[in-house]
């Protein structure tokens, strides 16, 4: 930005963005639910770790951010610019409403839409019990899903962590590995939000067993990356045996990518492997692993992959 008119032409830009991201995010305050998310893990097969969270009994939206706190950031960081360029106190007035408004939705959803969570959980209860009274154990499972997902979206995390396993049996015995490995992967999730990597990471395990033994490369990917970057996050901050679990799910990772041939997620999955070679004092597979590392990135014509490879190989 060189003059005050470029000011203003940044700051009408990311009015408009702002204003576009209170539009994405407004269904997921109203309902409840991360529509944003939901599509791109139908679209690209990658299921990025969310939950539904609350604040004061209110739901916070993702919008097309990683996390709330990332959508809040973005909508409240210019408040400054805005009510200083604004010619007229009216424009001030609107572009503070806007960004306010914007904002809370990254905070809270509507309270009618935490009544209709409750009353989701409710019925999914009811629907257990005379699943149970009756013998319909496909129905329990698909009862207990629901009941899982609403206690989620209360927040009662501990309540969905029991209905998760409760359901587990009950898809095993109907050979269900689909969406069996997909309640392990919401479990790993939960743990994840509750401050249990340990947890999270074995939940990880089993849904990527479950994947693999019936031959789903893609639900087997997503549960290995977060079991992966939640290892090599414990051995970047020196934690025992953390690098040697984390090895195990990026080459795990690796091969995944392959099958899928993914290669970008392949080239990510050999640097962090590469990565945790050196910790474990394994130089020459290090050295390895970025080699191939950066034969990927240039076979992708991605030149900044290969600067960022070349750089971590000069530092092996």
């Amino acid at each position: 930005i060189r003059d005050i008119q470029l000011f203003h032409a940044a700051l009408r830009t990311m009015g408009f963005a702002i204003a576009f991201g209170a539009l994405v995010a407004l269904p997921e305050t109203l309902l409840g639910q991360n529509f944003t998310h939901d599509a791109l893990r139908t679209l690209t097969g990658y299921i990025h770790p969310t939950a539904v969270e609350t604040r004061l009994g209110l739901t916070r939206a993702y919008g097309t951010f990683d996390h709330p706190i990332h959508y809040g950031t973005f909508c409240a960081a210019l408040l400054a610019q805005f009510w200083y360029a604004a010619k007229s106190t009216m424009a001030k007035r609107k572009r503070a409403a806007l960004l306010a408004g914007a904002t809370l939705l990254g905070l809270s959803s509507a309270l009618a839409a935490h009544g209709r969570v409750a009353g989701s959980a409710e019925a999914a209860e009811q629907a257990f019990n005379l699943a149970q009274e009756n013998g319909r154990r496909d129905v329990e499972g698909a009862a207990l899903l629901c009941m899982a997902e609403a206690r989620c979206a209360q927040g009662h995390l501990g309540q969905a962590l029991l209905a998760y396993e409760q359901a587990l049996p009950l898809l095993t015995e109907a050979g269900d590995r689909h969406t069996a490995a997909d309640v392990l992967f919401r479990q790993g999730q939960v743990f994840e939000s509750l401050g249990k990597p340990e947890e999270a990471v074995n939940s990880y395990q089993r849904s990527v067993e479950l994947a693999r033994a019936s031959n789903d490369p893609r639900r087997e990917a997503a549960a290995l990356r977060r079991a992966a970057a939640i290892a090599d996050e414990a051995g970047e901050a020196g934690a025992a045996d953390a690098a040697g679990a984390a090895i195990a799910a990026f080459e795990g990772l690796v091969a995944a990518g392959r099958a899928m041939d993914d290669w970008e997620m392949t080239r990510a999955a050999l640097l962090g492997l590469a990565r945790n070679f050196e910790r474990t004092g394994q130089p020459g597979r290090a050295v390895a692993a970025y080699r191939d590392a950066w034969a990927l990135a240039a076979d992708l014509g991605d030149r900044r992959g290969e600067v960022e490879v070349l750089l971590a190989l000069g530092q092996a």
